[in-house]
């Protein structure tokens, strides 16, 4: 009996006989061995017991851990990274000696909204407690960045605690004033709650001061909202 064509696969090779019938599929796996990966991840953590600030190995770290869906280990090593900035003042190594290239702060927090971004697509609530997680650490480490705001904003939203969202998306807001992602979150915000005038409002912001494929967004959506 041949097997049925694998599920939830891109690509796989289909094997067949000599008279072109289909008696198989052959596909490519990555696995990883979680006790060894362990031996691995310990011996990771005790060299940055001795060399706190090497960037590259606490990045490794972080790659290995989301490479084999070890999430919290992932997020713990994030926080770790946002603690040990504090102590050495963003000052990094990256291989050895050589001082990290690029500009830390932004280097960091590129890095981290990434993941957190990663987490809530993954749409299971232990996924979603680890990016609130790392999104309140944004927060309280970048207070000048809208990501912390704008993660915390969209995930009260697919909670639907409308308020919570609301509050967060308008101090995204007040940090980013023309992102165009932000203000059209809070249009549909007030849309969901009834408050046609207010989505409105925001649309018409995003008229003013998105780029041309923004604006056309924000047309169309006026354009229906008017219809209702």
């Amino acid at each position: 009996i041949v097997p049925d064509f694998p599920v939830g696969v891109d690509s796989a090779l289909i094997v067949t006989d000599s008279t072109g019938q289909t008696v198989g599929y052959m596909q490519n796996h990555i696995g990883y061995d979680l006790d060894t990966l362990g031996v691995g991840v310990q011996i990771l953590r005790e060299g940055l017991a001795l060399h706190p600030d090497r960037l590259d190995m606490r990045f490794g770290l972080v790659h290995v851990a989301q490479s084999a869906e070890l999430y919290e280990v992932m997020a713990d090593e994030l926080i770790e990274i946002l603690e040990r900035r504090i102590e050495n003042g963003d000052n990094w190594f990256w291989s050895f000696s050589a001082p990290l290239a690029e500009e830390a702060e932004a280097f960091i927090l590129e890095n981290i909204q990434v993941r957190a971004s990663m987490l809530f697509e993954l749409n299971n609530p232990t996924a979603d407690s680890l990016a609130k997680l790392l999104s309140e650490a944004l927060v309280q480490h970048f207070p000048t960045s809208p990501y912390g705001h704008a993660n915390l904003g969209a995930l009260y939203a697919a909670r639907q605690k409308h308020d919570r969202s609301l509050a967060h998306f308008m101090k995204a807001l007040e940090l980013a004033p023309t992102d165009a992602i932000i203000i059209s979150n809070i249009a549909r915000i007030h849309e969901n709650a009834g408050q046609v005038n207010k989505a409105i409002e925001y649309y018409n912001l995003l008229l003013e001061v998105g780029a041309p494929t923004e604006q056309d967004y924000a047309k169309q959506q006026l354009d229906r909202l008017k219809q209702q």
